[in-house]
């Protein structure tokens, strides 16, 4: 797998986060962010923009101590993900 372009490149981290707040949910961006090893804002803004790819994420809790979670895939096959998700994030880490 090869990220080509920005476009596709912000796709697969969104894909990836997914899956990942699929896993952990109800999970905090600071968590993502040092799981991942990626700067909090672009976790934050990517989380804040997987609604533009279809999947639906909701904070849940309370501010301080409330994370985010997964409630619906939208039109993206989870399993797909779950099947390539260490491949796409290979891909990812090679393109950065």
């Amino acid at each position: 797998m090869q990220v080509s372009n920005k476009y596709q490149g912000a796709f697969y981290r969104r894909l990836v986060l997914a899956h990942l707040i699929e896993e952990m949910q109800p999970v905090q961006l600071a968590v993502l962010a040092e799981h991942l090893e990626w700067p909090f804002r672009t976790v934050e803004q990517n989380v804040l923009n997987l609604h533009s790819i279809g999947i639906k994420v909701a904070r849940v809790g309370s501010k301080r101590t409330g994370g985010y979670q997964l409630n619906d895939w939208g039109p993206i096959k989870r399993e797909w993900v779950s099947d390539h998700y260490l491949e796409i994030l290979k891909a990812i880490q090679l393109k950065e």
